[in-house]
């Protein structure tokens, strides 16, 4: 049903609201909801801190990692993904104290160091991400680190939430040919107005879980060492605020939103 303008106005007069009133509303909510659709645009970098915990509870290393938008199509999937570098800032002497959790790739560094007396380290890594009228995803790194993330829950938030109090769904879609399916479970709650920095911000929390429906029996056998869980803060003006992620088998990554700087 469509109202003709006099009326229309007649009914915002009758209940206190201006038209321009309502408009400025939402020219806001537009303009909020916008600034998720242009984060991959190559204008900006995002600055988080973070923190590798081992299985022990010790924190083996804490460094500062920028997420980057190129604003360029990621080569894998040229016409769905935007490309994002992944930068590090990794302190070596940290970094002494790190055993990757999976055997092959342990003895992998291990030889590597022997062998060239250094670390088996990127300092940079570009991967992809998107943003549609339903979706914002991006890959986690999955170097130095933080390779075993690809494991876990992506960064994913369903922009259906954004108009709930109250949200569930899940991920069935995340496969490793060999090692088996994902299912993910999200809940997803609006914690209202937040300050992030001197910003305040609509903020959502995710709370997840991750277990793997391995393909192969050893897999079976071993398939709590792939369960994780993931507690993550977001808001539409900067993505992800913080990013949990905590593994079966003790290991804990954590990212902390820092700022965001023009490119």
């Amino acid at each position: 049903m469509f109202l003709n303008s006099d009326l229309y106005n007649s009914i915002l007069k009758k209940s206190g609201i201006s038209t321009l009133f309502l408009f400025c509303s939402l020219l806001i909510n537009f303009n909020t909801f916008s600034q998720i659709h242009n984060y991959f645009d190559g204008s900006k970098s995002y600055h988080y801190n973070v923190r590798y915990i081992d299985s022990c509870g010790d924190t083996i290393t804490s460094e500062k990692l920028i997420i980057r938008s190129t604003g360029k199509r990621w080569i894998f999937q040229p016409f769905k993904q935007k490309a994002v570098d992944y930068i590090f800032d990794t302190d070596t002497s940290d970094y002494s104290g790190y055993q990757d959790p999976e055997e092959f790739f342990r003895k992998k560094d291990q030889k590597y160091y022997k062998k060239k007396n250094k670390y088996r380290l990127s300092k940079e890594e570009t991967t992809g991400g998107y943003v549609t009228d339903s979706f914002f995803y991006f890959h986690p790194p999955r170097t130095n680190q933080y390779r075993f993330l690809q494991y876990s829950v992506h960064p994913f938030f369903h922009l259906r939430s954004l108009n709930k109090k109250h949200d569930e769904y899940m991920l069935d879609h995340v496969r490793y040919i060999g090692l088996g399916r994902f299912i993910q479970t999200f809940v997803v709650d609006s914690l209202g107005k937040r300050k992030v920095g001197n910003k305040t911000v609509n903020m959502w929390e995710l709370n997840v879980e991750s277990k793997l429906k391995p393909d192969t029996e050893y897999y079976k056998s071993i398939q709590r060492f792939y369960q994780s869980s993931f507690y993550a803060l977001f808001c539409v003006e900067f993505g992800f605020i913080k990013m949990y992620y905590k593994f079966e088998n003790g290991i804990k990554i954590e990212f902390d939103f820092v700022k965001v700087e023009e490119i």
